[in-house]
């Protein structure tokens, strides 16, 4: 599993089939699973998909997903950080994640403009606003 972050890095907000919702506002926080995808090499056809399950999405992404954002939808991410970092739980035992964990700061549906650049930044879009 990979994920490319680079200038106006994208991944799909996935549309689960059942129907069941995938964005969820959690209160302080919204998840999802995201899907995203990379160029499969050098001298290689095709892309590699990867999935993220429980993505978080804080502070503006939060504001910005719950109003702007539905399943399916094509998002970039303007912040974001990929960790896999112990932390201290609820009973303050020190656990080792087992997966990445994806976390959101900044974020912005993605509509494309036909002039190489994302409408989002041409015409304002930017999380939060």
């Amino acid at each position: 599993m990979s994920f490319w972050l680079q200038e106006d890095q994208r991944a799909m907000v996935s549309k689960f089939k059942s129907g069941k919702p995938n964005l969820q506002d959690k209160g302080k926080y919204s998840t999802a699973n995201l899907s995203s995808s990379r160029p499969a090499g050098k001298d290689k056809e095709g892309y590699v998909y990867s999935n993220w399950s429980f993505v978080r999405f804080v502070g503006k992404a939060h504001e910005y997903v719950q109003k702007h954002v539905k399943d399916g939808d094509l998002i970039v991410l303007n912040s974001a950080m990929v960790s896999k970092e112990s932390y201290v739980n609820k009973e303050e035992v020190t656990v080792n994640p087992t997966s990445e964990q994806l976390v959101v700061f900044d974020c912005n549906v993605y509509r494309k403009s036909g002039k190489g650049k994302n409408e989002a930044d041409i015409y304002g879009y930017r999380g939060g606003n």
